[in-house]
């Protein structure tokens, strides 16, 4: 298949959001089309070999511990650098990785998205102008914006804030409002341009990035957006899952967090890309499945039940063999 590199400036009209944009939006319906690297985000073969062997994911990995993976290798194999979006633009990921710095969220996007790529799961940069910013700017001020990574995984497209580890679960990529908040931004951020890195989506200098941030802004008075409703997750380093459940800790009132105020029994552990609530019952034991982030805030995706503890263990063991 021959695919094209989608550049996109995501500025609308007086419409609802969402509803027009300048030039082409990306196709969501074909996530394949964002396999493709960029200019900027090319990784050579050698470098992917050498992501996939720091990153030391097992087979069959799922994408939630991939993407965990893929954070916190940034968070330990990369320094931070404060550089005021001097290289903004400027920068490749190959040359990122090699001297392993960052100099901002356009360079954790960067690395983020291109490797993620090389795992195979599509990827695109999305530039953001943040919100409150915009409704109180005025000419010549300083500007304020964050990078995200759009990720079709599992299925279904989601978004990462590859500087935090945040992640939209049920993420709506045509709706441009990204309601994630910073320290210095309270109402969220709006997604003016896309791609596979800067350059695709025509961002090549600080300047030219804070010109489409001021045409946004000048914009955004007459222009209805809409907040979205997301459920929002915070991605966890991977620790061995616990193997076994022990009787006591399935008979007894469970402590856990997410249990607080529910007056559940049992206990809760995260297992082959699930949320499990494990627990005796009259029959026997049952293993309670939950969407993963998304304990007893979601409705169940299906109950086991097991006629004794043997059979519960040897279930988790299985599970434990996806991870």
């Amino acid at each position: 298949m021959k695919y094209a590199l989608i550049s996109v400036i995501l500025l609308a009209s007086a419409c609802p959001a969402g509803a027009q944009f300048r030039g082409e939006r990306p196709d969501y319906g074909k996530p394949e089309l964002y396999l493709k690297q960029g200019t900027q985000s090319f990784l050579s073969s050698g470098t992917a070999a050498q992501i996939s062997g720091e990153l030391a994911l097992p087979s069959g990995a799922d994408h939630i511990r991939t993407l965990s993976a893929l954070y916190f290798w940034l968070m330990d194999a990369f320094t931070g650098e404060a550089l005021g979006g001097r290289t903004v633009g400027k920068t490749t990921a190959e040359g990122l990785i090699k001297n392993r710095k960052l100099g901002g969220c356009h360079d954790y996007a960067l690395v983020f998205s291109a490797a993620l790529r090389t795992l195979g799961y599509p990827a695109l940069m999305a530039d953001a102008a943040s919100i409150r910013w915009a409704k109180g700017y005025k000419p010549g001020s300083a500007t304020y914006g964050h990078v995200f990574v759009e990720v079709y995984a599992g299925g279904k497209w989601l978004l990462v804030d590859a500087v935090t580890g945040r992640m939209i679960l049920d993420y709506d990529p045509s709706n441009p409002v990204i309601p994630l908040y910073l320290d210095r931004e309270p109402k969220g951020f709006y997604a003016l341009m896309k791609g596979p890195d800067p350059e695709a989506y025509g961002v090549n200098s600080i300047d030219s990035l804070h010109r489409a941030m001021e045409e946004f802004a000048q914009k955004l008075p007459v222009m209805d957006i809409s907040y979205p409703q997301y459920d929002i997750v915070t991605l966890s380093r991977y620790s061995p899952p616990v193997q076994t459940a022990a009787e006591e800790q399935l008979t007894g009132p469970c402590g856990q967090g997410p249990c607080h105020g529910l007056k559940k029994t049992g206990m809760i552990m995260q297992l082959g890309g699930h949320d499990l609530h494990l627990e005796k019952t009259g029959a026997g034991y049952a293993a309670h499945l939950y969407p993963y982030g998304k304990i007893f805030t979601a409705g169940e995706t299906r109950t086991m039940t097991f006629p004794d503890l043997r059979a519960l263990n040897a279930y988790l063991k299985e599970l434990q063999a996806d991870d």
